[in-house]
């Protein structure tokens, strides 16, 4: 009988090649010996190695593959991973994603989606390694604190294994972290052999090459970022959860809003990998005051300047009237958070009643203009489920979105932190200062303990000042 095919993939220097040689020490090592190992400066594995082992009277070949991430790993070591699939008689049993901690989820998805999603068409079940955890005394706190968001990022795995993947420094008296290694091989062997031993049939690759060109290419590219915002009530979260095709975005009851703080959601289309971030409503009562709005999108477009930037914003009304907040609403993100730099599209819903949906914009598309609102593109649609044309309105939806995405071919990224605030709050205090009047103390000291909780000390009171003084009529730029 073959053997059975684990393949073994995840970042550079993620520790593949360690955990390859842990099964290898405990099974019945066969041919190519054991993997060579990364120093931690450079990667060790320039090309796919395969290990055969043995455990009890089955056989394993141990499929160490080149980090998909690393300098050099371009269409040549794509076609070589793709020969090898559609090469193996006996197909895949088992994927083995290994991630050296405290990697977060964000930065995982690409090797992720284009290993499970793109080249074994979620096909295999897949299950999570994690190493870089030996000094601390629970090795599980890393899952335990992470699992939900590997989730939410669209990684899901049937099983999992916090380990040290070293004996740790040599002592008189031996390895310093023997006893944990030895462990954790145990730990590992229960997790992959017992999950390939649940196997019945491989997978088998069938598709063409022709495939590396799209939707697994499409797989190993990073998820665009679209931001949903609008006022509290105005359907967002409907909307959100229309794109994803299920209920995951909680949804407003029409007295009381729901969401309290930015969410993110994973959602696929034609292929292509999108995260949807439904924000908190920007007039949303039940918040002390808008200092909290403004740290919390601070925070969101902070994390997506390390995170592949902002590709498109979704403007959300609710029709067939005009809302009070529209012009603000508009602003703020549009022109003051974002600096007019990412495209903007609008969302009308609550227009079901309509004969011809689309005949709302006709009729109203020059009150924007009048108010200078500009939009890349619009969709009139209805979010309620059951309706006819809910899955019209889901497809024209995703047309629009797949269509402004496809034309933006670098996403905004925020300026540094402290620019970025400095010339948010002058905007706001120039061109809206009743949002920050309301709730701003003009001292000082109320400016400074918004900054405070996103940047340091003294950058903070630096910003504050100048901000006070921008706000008092002395721009000191």
């Amino acid at each position: 009988m073959p053997p059975q095919n684990i393949l073994f993939f995840g970042p550079a220097g993620c520790g593949k090649s360690s955990i390859v040689n842990m099964l290898l020490e405990l099974g019945h090592q066969g041919k190519n010996g054991k993997a060579p190992v990364s120093d931690g400066a450079k990667s060790s594995t320039k090309d796919i190695g395969q290990h055969i082992t043995k455990f009890g009277d089955k056989e394993y070949n141990l499929i160490d593959t080149i980090g998909l991430d690393q300098r050099g790993s371009g269409d040549d070591q794509v076609k070589n991973l793709y020969n090898l699939l559609r090469g193996l008689s006996n197909g895949i049993s088992l994927l083995v994603y290994c991630v050296r901690a405290p990697f977060f989820p964000q930065k995982l998805e690409k090797n992720y989606h284009f290993i499970h999603n793109g080249l074994c068409a979620r096909s295999v079940k897949t299950v999570i390694v994690v190493t870089g955890r030996e000094d601390l005394p629970d090795l599980n706190s890393w899952w335990t604190s992470q699992k939900d968001a590997l989730e939410e990022n669209g990684m899901h795995f049937v099983g999992h294994t916090c380990i040290t993947a070293t004996p740790g420094r040599k002592t008189t008296e031996g390895y310093n972290k023997q006893l944990e290694y030895d462990e954790s091989k145990e730990s590992l062997r229960e997790l992959v052999v017992g999950e390939c031993q649940k196997v019945t049939t491989p997978w088998k690759m069938v598709r063409s090459a022709a495939f590396l060109q799209d939707e697994s290419r499409q797989a190993l590219k990073a998820p665009q970022n679209i931001i949903f915002f609008g006022s509290t009530g105005c359907g967002k979260s409907s909307i959100v959860n229309m794109l994803l095709g299920e209920e995951k975005a909680h949804i407003s009851n029409g007295a009381k809003p729901c969401t309290h703080k930015n969410e993110a959601y994973l959602a696929n289309d034609g292929g292509k990998q999108y995260r949807l971030y439904d924000t908190i409503g920007l007039d949303q009562v039940g918040v002390e005051n808008r200092t909290d709005i403004l740290v919390q999108l601070y925070h969101l477009i902070r994390s997506l300047h390390d995170h592949d930037g902002v590709t498109l914003l979704v403007y959300c009304m609710r029709g067939p009237t005009f809302p009070e907040t529209l012009d603000r609403s508009y602003r703020i993100f549009y022109e003051g958070f974002c600096r007019q730099e990412v495209p903007i599209v609008i969302v009308v819903t609550g227009l079901e009643d309509l004969a011809d949906m689309e005949s709302w914009w006709t009729n109203n598309a020059a009150a924007f203009s009048e108010k200078n609102l500009a939009f890349e593109g619009h969709a009139c649609i209805t979010a309620k489920t059951g309706k006819a044309e809910y899955n019209p309105s889901r497809r024209d939806l995703w047309k629009m979105i797949s269509d402004e995405c496809d034309k933006v071919s670098e996403p905004w990224k925020m300026d540094s932190a402290g620019n970025w605030f400095e010339a948010v709050v002058k905007w706001i205090r120039h061109n809206l200062p009743s949002w920050m009047d309301e709730h701003f103390d003009p001292r000082q000291a109320d400016l400074y303990s918004v900054l405070a909780e996103c940047l340091p000390e003294k950058e903070a009171r630096e910003i504050a000042i100048r901000g006070d003084q921008y706000s008092e009529g002395n721009d000191p730029s």
